[in-house]
């Protein structure tokens, strides 16, 4: 396994978190910023244009080294629902059809609004994810769509071009793929933002807690590492 984030205006804080991350050899870290030499009037280049250079660039350092390439921002989860699945590969076990016919397995895309704070008694309240379990009901994305809001694991064997959510072009062919059943696997979106309405409708998820405590022995033994105030 390989971790490659990208450095775009993060915080000083999240800076060192990655940092100490780097240095430990967990992940590989790249600054990205907009190429040097370009005249002011044209330094707009929109955010989600920027993202596509840095997923392409992952993908292609990776592309003849790894079976699969997993595209997804930090502030998402790929989350198995079945309790005896908890890894990367367990995917595999759930894809509709031979997993060999596809080049990209979408992952539907759900938000966890900031507005439902759930307050679970013995998890400090710097555990964002841990603290909210209301999620929409409501799934993003239509699976029938070529541009989505989901994300995506993708075979890169036969994939010449990414994007933000999945393959965009590959090798003599039109890239095939498949949704994961959301009741085998989701993607949850803790996004900080105003929910829309229709995201404010909720069900309760508690699917995350059955990572807790590796997730808060491993954030505690961070802070300790980083001596890093919360």
């Amino acid at each position: 396994h390989k971790i490659h984030m990208y450095n775009r205006f993060v915080h000083p804080d999240v800076y060192q978190i990655m940092r100490h991350f780097e240095q430990k050899g967990f992940i590989e870290l790249t600054d990205f910023l907009e190429p040097s030499g370009v005249p002011d009037k044209l330094k707009t280049t929109p955010a989600r244009t920027l993202e596509i250079n840095m997923v392409n660039d992952c993908f292609y350092k990776y592309k003849s080294v790894y079976e699969f390439i997993v595209i997804i921002d930090p502030d998402e989860v790929m989350m198995p629902k079945r309790k005896n699945e908890t890894k990367w590969e367990d995917f595999l076990r759930s894809v509709p059809g031979d997993p060999g016919k596809f080049d990209y397995f979408s992952f539907r895309s759900v938000t966890f609004p900031p507005t439902f704070h759930a307050g679970f008694e013995g998890i400090p309240k710097y555990y964002y994810m841990l603290q909210h379990f209301q999620r929409s009901t409501t799934f993003k994305e239509q699976p029938t769509l070529v541009f989505y809001q989901g994300k995506s694991i993708v075979r890169p064997e036969n994939v010449l071009v990414v994007n933000q959510h999945g393959a965009v072009k590959c090798h003599n062919k039109v890239c095939k793929r498949t949704v994961m059943p959301e009741n085998t696997w989701q993607l949850n979106h803790y996004r900080d933002t105003v929910a829309s309405a229709k995201e404010n409708i909720t069900v309760l998820d508690t699917s995350l807690l059955k990572f807790k405590e590796m997730l808060m022995k491993n954030v505690e033994r961070t802070l300790r590492q980083t001596q890093f105030s919360v």
